[in-house]
Protein backbone atom coordinates (compact mmCIF):
# COMPACT_ATOMS: atom_id res chain seq x y z
CA UNK A 1 0.00 0.00 0.00
CA UNK A 2 1.22 3.59 -0.80
CA UNK A 3 1.20 6.62 1.14
CA UNK A 4 -2.19 8.06 -0.57
CA UNK A 5 -3.77 4.61 -0.33
CA UNK A 6 -4.71 1.42 -2.48
CA UNK A 7 -5.30 2.55 -5.85
CA UNK A 8 -7.26 2.76 -9.19
CA UNK A 9 -9.90 5.14 -7.24
CA UNK A 10 -13.22 6.34 -8.77
CA UNK A 11 -15.90 8.51 -8.42
CA UNK A 12 -19.34 8.61 -7.00
CA UNK A 13 -21.97 10.54 -6.85
CA UNK A 14 -22.77 12.22 -3.88
CA UNK A 15 -25.92 12.28 -1.72
CA UNK A 16 -28.00 14.36 0.75
CA UNK A 17 -24.91 15.35 2.62
CA UNK A 18 -21.72 15.71 0.22
CA UNK A 19 -21.77 16.82 -3.69
CA UNK A 20 -19.09 13.74 -4.84
CA UNK A 21 -16.94 10.72 -3.35
CA UNK A 22 -13.96 9.10 -4.22
CA UNK A 23 -13.74 5.73 -3.43
CA UNK A 24 -10.66 2.91 -3.84
CA UNK A 25 -12.30 -0.32 -5.70
CA UNK A 26 -11.83 -2.27 -2.69
CA UNK A 27 -14.68 -0.19 -0.89
CA UNK A 28 -12.55 2.52 0.86
CA UNK A 29 -13.44 5.95 1.17
CA UNK A 30 -10.83 8.39 0.04
CA UNK A 31 -13.11 11.59 0.10
CA UNK A 32 -16.52 13.33 0.61
CA UNK A 33 -16.06 16.46 -1.80
CA UNK A 34 -18.23 19.21 -0.71
CA UNK A 35 -20.20 22.30 -2.56
CA UNK A 36 -22.94 23.70 -3.46
CA UNK A 37 -21.78 23.25 -6.98
CA UNK A 38 -22.02 19.32 -8.01
CA UNK A 39 -20.88 20.02 -11.25
CA UNK A 40 -17.72 21.62 -10.29
CA UNK A 41 -17.53 18.79 -7.00
CA UNK A 42 -17.44 16.09 -9.54
CA UNK A 43 -14.63 17.67 -11.51
CA UNK A 44 -12.76 18.01 -8.00
CA UNK A 45 -13.60 14.23 -7.28
CA UNK A 46 -12.11 13.31 -10.62
CA UNK A 47 -9.02 14.91 -10.23
CA UNK A 48 -8.43 13.46 -7.11
CA UNK A 49 -9.03 10.51 -7.89
CA UNK A 50 -6.49 10.57 -11.00
CA UNK A 51 -4.02 12.04 -8.67
CA UNK A 52 -1.92 9.35 -7.84
CA UNK A 53 -1.40 8.19 -11.48
CA UNK A 54 -0.94 11.56 -12.43
CA UNK A 55 2.06 11.43 -9.72
CA UNK A 56 3.55 8.52 -10.94
CA UNK A 57 3.25 9.95 -14.27
CA UNK A 58 5.31 12.71 -12.82
CA UNK A 59 7.90 10.84 -11.59
CA UNK A 60 8.31 8.99 -15.07
CA UNK A 61 8.93 12.46 -16.94
CA UNK A 62 11.15 13.54 -14.19
CA UNK A 63 12.97 9.98 -14.04
CA UNK A 64 13.11 9.75 -18.38
CA UNK A 65 14.44 13.25 -18.31
CA UNK A 66 17.48 12.42 -15.48
CA UNK A 67 18.05 9.89 -17.48
CA UNK A 68 18.29 10.80 -20.96
CA UNK A 69 20.55 13.97 -19.06
CA UNK A 70 23.06 10.92 -18.45
CA UNK A 71 23.20 9.38 -22.38
CA UNK A 72 25.98 11.13 -24.95
CA UNK A 73 22.98 12.67 -27.03
CA UNK A 74 22.07 15.05 -24.20
CA UNK A 75 25.39 17.23 -25.31
CA UNK A 76 24.40 16.78 -28.94
CA UNK A 77 20.79 17.94 -28.26
CA UNK A 78 20.28 21.98 -28.28
CA UNK A 79 16.47 21.77 -28.72
CA UNK A 80 15.80 22.91 -24.97
CA UNK A 81 17.92 25.40 -22.99
CA UNK A 82 17.73 23.88 -19.72
CA UNK A 83 14.88 21.62 -18.73
CA UNK A 84 11.42 21.45 -20.93
CA UNK A 85 8.75 22.76 -19.51
CA UNK A 86 6.78 19.47 -19.09
CA UNK A 87 9.96 18.62 -16.57
CA UNK A 88 9.51 21.62 -14.76
CA UNK A 89 5.68 21.24 -14.33
CA UNK A 90 6.85 17.49 -12.94
CA UNK A 91 9.32 18.43 -10.64
CA UNK A 92 7.14 21.16 -8.84
CA UNK A 93 4.17 18.72 -8.69
CA UNK A 94 6.62 16.14 -6.97
CA UNK A 95 8.17 19.12 -4.70
CA UNK A 96 4.89 20.24 -3.80
CA UNK A 97 2.91 16.35 -3.35
CA UNK A 98 6.41 15.61 -0.98
CA UNK A 99 6.70 18.85 0.68
CA UNK A 100 2.91 18.17 2.02
CA UNK A 101 3.88 14.79 2.67
CA UNK A 102 6.02 15.41 4.89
Amino acid sequence: MSAHGPTPWTTRPGNNYVAAQVWTDDGLLIANVYGQNPEHANECARVMAVAPELLEAARATLKLWEDWQNTPFARLDITWVGEPPAVKLARAAIEKYEARAA
